[in-house]
Order: C-alpha cells, then sequence, then structure tokens
C-alpha cells in the first residue's frame, strides 16, 4: 500500500503542536525513546505569525527562539551572541565560535551573494515567477560529511497565491521540537520580512520533511493547546519588514548587544532591546534580579512574546530560583 505524506493545518503554532502529539500513535513507529513518523510530514500553517508556542511542559525559551530569529535574519554565524541565551551552541560550533551549518549566514553569503535579498529583486521583478529558490544545503560543505553540523532543511521555495506570499521550507531530517519551537518562527519571520518587503501580503508557510522525529515522553499526557491566539485576535505587534528592521542596526545588535542604549529600528527599540536587557536581569548576580526581569520583560511591546518572557521567567522563579538557564 502507497501512503502519501502526513498532512496538518494549524491556524497557530500551539494548535500544530497539540495536533502532531495526538496522531503520533497512529503514524509514527517508536525508535528508543523516540517517535518517527513513517511517512513525511507536511504542516501548513496560514497563519505564520502566531508563532509563539507557550507549551509549560515544553518549556521553550522565548528569548532564545526571538533572537536566534533576528540572529539568523542577520546572516551571523557567529556563535557568541547565541551562546548569551545557550551555552551548547559553543559545542554545536566545530571551533566554539562559528557554527557552519548557520541558515542565515547560508543565504546570506553562504554562495557568493545575498540570496534574502536576490529574492527579494526577483519577486518585485515578477511576483509569478516560481524559480526563486533560496538554497541552504551544499553539496560541497554537506554531502560526504556526518549529520552531526549539516541543516536540517535544505532550501525555500515561494509562490505567491491570491496575492500573498507564500513559503515552503523543505526539510531533510527534523526534530518536532525545534521543527515548532524554532523553524517555525524563524522562517515564519523571513517570509514576512520578505513579503513586506516586496510589498504583499504574507501568505501561508508550509513545513515539508522528509522525516520528523520527536521524544516520546511529550506524548504520555499532551496538554491541550494554549488558546492564546484565540482569547486574543487583534494581539499588538510590530511586523518583520524594511520599515521596523534596518539590517545595519541588527547587524550591530547582534555582534555587540551591550553597546547601544536604543535603536531607531522599532523592533530592536522595543522588542529586543526590552527582551535583551530582561535577559540580563534574569543573568545577573542581584537579589531582586527575577522582579528586574519580569519588568524589563513587561516592556516588551509584541502581547505573545511579553506574554512568553514573562510566564518562562515566572515558571524559573518558582521552580528553580538558582537557575541561570
Amino acid at each position: 500500500m502507497i501512503h502519501g505524506p502526513v498532512m496538518f493545518v494549524s491556524q497557530d503554532v500551539n494548535e500544530a503542536y497539540a495536533e502532531m502529539q495526538a496522531r503520533a500513535v497512529n503514524f509514527c513507529e517508536p525508535e528508543a525513546n523516540l517517535y518517527v513518523f513513517k511517512y513525511p510530514v507536511l504542516l501548513h500553517s496560514p497563519s505564520p505569525s502566531r508563532r509563539v508556542l507557550f507549551s509549560s511542559s515544553l518549556d521553550a525559551n522565548p528569548f532564545l527562539q526571538y533572537m536566534g530569529a533576528l540572529w539568523m535574519l542577520s546572516g551571523s554565524a557567529n556563535v557568541d551572541f547565541l551562546s548569551r541565551f545557550s551555552p551548547q551552541f559553543r559545542s554545536l560550533a566545530g571551533d566554539g565560535i562559528t557554527l557552519r551549518s548557520a541558515n542565515g549566514h547560508r543565504m546570506r553569503l553562504g554562495f557568493g551573494r545575498d540570496q534574502i535579498d536576490t529574492a527579494i529583486h526577483l519577486l518585485k521583478e515578477d511576483s509569478k515567477s516560481l524559480g526563486v529558490v533560496v538554497q541552504i544545503w551544499s553539496p560541497n560543505l554537506d554531502l560526504e560529511r556526518g549529520s552531526y553540523s549539516i541543516p536540517s532543511n535544505t532550501e525555500l521555495l515561494f509562490r505567491v497565491v491570491d496575492n500573498a506570499l507564500t513559503m515552503t521550507v523543505i526539510g531533510r531530517d527534523n526534530d518536532l521540537e525545534h521543527m515548532l519551537v524554532y523553524d517555525y518562527v524563524n522562517f515564519g519571520i523571513l517570509l514576512e520580512y520578505i513579503a513586506e518587503s516586496c510589498g504583499m501580503m504574507t501568505g501561508g508557510m508550509y513545513q515539508f520533511s522528509n522525516r520528523v522525529q520527536f521524544h516520546r515522553a511529550h506524548t504520555i499526557s499532551p496538554a491541550p493547546p494554549s488558546p492564546w491566539y484565540y482569547d486574543n485576535p487583534m494581539f499588538m505587534r510590530h511586523v518583520f519588514g524594511p520599515d521596523t528592521i534596518d539590517l545595519h542596526e541588527l547587524k550591530d545588535f547582534v555582534e555587540e548587544p551591550d553597546q547601544l542604549a536604543s535603536w531607531k529600528s522599532p523592533i530592536l527599540e522595543w522588542n529586543a532591546g526590552p527582551m535583551f536587557r530582561a535577559w540580563s536581569a534574569y543573568q545577573s548576580d542581584q537579589p531582586d534580579r527575577f522582579d528586574l526581569a519580569i519588568h524589563m520583560a513587561t516592556r516588551i511591546h509584541d502581547s505573545d512574546w511579553k506574554f512568553a518572557c514573562v510566564n518562562w521567567l515566572e515558571r524559573r522563579h518558582i521552580l528553580n530560583p538558582s537557575a541561570r538557564i
């Protein structure tokens, strides 16, 4: 019997996570402590701006999520910035500094041209073009290497449907948590930035993966999806685009986030700035560091990220007040 891909359509990332967990028993095979989907997986997200996963059991770090998306958009491969939010990035970089598989670096610099800028230019010239492909996978770098330091996603495809720009992310091998916690955020923001740069509406995002795995422990008692986006359909947020994020400022922020007190870009000034100051307070040795961090986090403009950061800090304060990560 021939089976096609396992398909999911979800209005936000929380719904996607809950549905993929619930259907795991029917479409997955156990491998050690993992579940692996038997067939390729396709996730269609009509509203990729609903990108913050609020699961307390998964306990994703929203600071790392947001800063990781900025890091990718900047085109950096230096892990100094990300290691502030997760020290494990030092070990992922072979030399402790440069991450060879960094998606943003490969899209911006890895193939002799800025593919993101080129995609924007080509889509402006011909919105009907189906030849706009942004490459991440490199046969010269990745084909004969082990899977430890090669990209999980291989390329991005673009298509305009009903006057809105859609994007398909092709994955070779994905972890479900990483796919929804990080890729959903990173590529959803990138799609939004490219659409805004082209003067288009942001359409749906498709994540198509050849193989998806996730930890079996997460299916024992899956929690219902957070209703936050349904309860807050008109939530406040800055849309990513050339009017809200200056790439030169973004690179300065990623290289030296401690050096600037204010930024012209609204996304840096009202989201990344307060978020970074909240994280710095949380990392400090001050006795009232949690109060300071939560106070800073309440200044984040985007309602969903503010909610996620405040709740993550509050959980840390209650469950592990000595934690720094």
